[in-house]
């Protein structure tokens, strides 16, 4: 019991450290945790990082809000986003935010830069939230499908084992490819 609650307080806490500054997402925890404890217990870390999700965009929210500049700046140093990702962003949920957050986390731009865009032009802080609760958790679960699937198949190849694995040769191989793209 004490692992199970242990591995939730980790999902809630990449949730919320990944919509402020950390630049590895939390589907990585969530498609591990998938192969590893099943799709019960995927489908639970993405509830508990959809959770640490709002809380982190809700801070940012805030922040930018207060100081846009100040949450620029800190956005601009966190690896792989650009100040030029940053205007785009800004753009786009300026251009229509709630389209903009749902593309938004499908499209390898981060979360954390709609949270602080949609603080920083003023949308309305509930409506945002309720966006943010559908994408991210939308995302998220996603994740946790297609690592499920990924496990099924490899079970029924008799090779059940190896999913944990292929998941995280997967997630090696994704952010060499995807931070060699990125700025920053």
């Amino acid at each position: 019991m004490a692992v199970k609650r242990a591995g939730m307080a980790l999902a809630f806490a990449w949730g919320a450290a990944e919509a402020v500054v950390f630049f590895v997402v939390a589907d990585v925890l969530i498609t591990l945790t998938t192969a590893r404890n099943g799709f019960r217990a995927g489908f639970a870390a993405a509830l508990w990082a959809t959770a640490g999700a709002l809380l982190g965009g809700m801070l940012l929210y805030v922040w930018a809000a207060a100081a846009p500049a100040a949450v620029d700046q800190m956005l601009d140093r966190v690896p792989a986003v650009s100040a030029a990702q940053i205007a785009v962003v800004k753009r786009a949920v300026s251009d229509g935010w709630i389209a903009a957050i749902w593309i938004g986390g499908f499209s390898g731009d981060p979360y954390k830069l709609y949270a602080a865009a949609a603080g920083e032009q003023g949308v309305s802080l509930l409506p945002f939230l309720a966006v943010s609760v559908a994408a991210r958790l939308s995302r998220f679960l996603a994740s946790a499908i297609l690592a499920q699937a990924v496990t099924s198949i490899a079970q029924r190849a008799g090779s059940g084992r190896w999913a944990l694995p292929l998941i995280a040769v997967f997630w090696i191989a994704f952010y060499a490819w995807y931070w060699s793209r990125m700025p920053g």
